[in-house]
């Protein structure tokens, strides 16, 4: 067990029994790649838990830019409209969050078909 717990993740840094050793990566590096296919609206989707996965602050070096890679190449894909294209590069920023509502005011949220 003590060995375990002084293993040092490769991507943050972290010890414990569960940190991704340099063994781990090699394995994941020499796999074959992982294939998926999803719609538009799903990719949309996925960006966005990804761009809000990169604002957290545990979220750092090169897993997020492997994060933030793919979330611009899933951006790429949906912004087929340039509503779309504004849509998602504003999720990258801040000050397009929705402003905390007061009592009583409906939420700023995404309209999606069919709500």
């Amino acid at each position: 067990m003590s060995e375990l717990l002084e293993r040092s993740c490769r991507v943050c840094g972290c010890t414990g029994q569960f940190a991704l050793t340099a063994a781990d990566v090699g394995l994941l590096n020499a796999a074959p790649p992982v294939g998926f296919e999803v719609g538009r609206v799903g990719a949309f989707f996925i960006m966005a838990a990804l761009q809000a996965a990169c604002r957290h602050q545990g979220l750092q070096g090169p897993a997020r830019q492997v994060v933030e890679d793919f979330a611009r190449g899933l951006q790429e894909s949906v912004s087929i409209t340039p509503n779309l294209a504004k849509l998602a590069e504003a999720g990258w920023h801040r000050k397009y969050d929705p402003l905390p509502r007061a009592p009583g005011q409906e939420e700023r949220r995404i309209i999606l078909p069919g709500e």
